[in-house]
């Protein structure tokens, strides 16, 4: 479960049984709000939805239905920015007492989920900044090649210009001929330069 900046809470994956994991489609719905809720996490790190306390709270009593539910625990897994991330164990038919040794290793499980999940996170934002990079190099290598072949098609026409007019005078009366060739020597050490992994 995902508590969003805006407000609002969507269910990312849920296990059932024998089921096994299904990601969602993460609708999102408005936060249920409950000072009893935030007074409860404030002091235990943790928070319990109750059927019976729900009844005094439409909004959770119907959450609770919606979700098939007769009891909730709450667990928080991490924080990334202004988002928030749970994690809820259900008593759906049964319903029975949480004691304090259940929770700590529901705390203890969600602490190995949380870690493993925020890895996981991270992976995919390297994998993006991975991509992103390989597709830079492949630009910066096609804008190499092209620098290449119009540094090879400048320095043939010049030479071809300077054998023309190696015996002539007229090389001397190009007043820019000096900075061409220091222009071009710029450019083949620019091209040698780039490099692409």
């Amino acid at each position: 479960m995902d508590i969003h900046p805006d407000m609002t809470y969507s269910i990312a994956y849920e296990w059932c049984d024998d089921s096994g994991v299904k990601k969602r489609k993460g609708r999102r719905e408005k936060v249920l709000y409950d000072p009893e809720l935030e007074k409860q996490l404030c002091e235990q790190n943790y928070m319990i939805i109750q059927e019976n306390a729900s009844s005094q709270n439409p909004d959770l009593h119907h959450f609770l239905q919606e979700q098939h539910c007769r009891q909730m625990l709450l667990l928080p897994l991490f924080e990334v920015g202004t988002n928030l991330t749970f994690i809820a164990f259900m008593q759906c038919d049964d319903i029975h007492t949480w004691n304090i040794e259940e929770i700590k290793l529901l705390e203890n499980l969600s602490a190995v989920i949380g870690i493993q999940l925020d890895n996981y996170r991270l992976l995919v934002r390297l994998l993006k900044q991975l991509q992103q990079t390989k597709k830079e190099q492949e630009s910066l290598g096609t804008m190499q090649t092209r620098l290449k072949q119009v540094e090879a098609a400048i320095t043939s026409d010049w030479e071809q210009l300077r054998e023309h007019l190696r015996d002539s005078e007229q090389l001397q009366q190009i007043s820019a001929w000096q900075k061409i060739e220091k222009e071009l020597k710029e450019l083949n050490k620019i091209c040698q330069t780039i490099t692409v992994k």
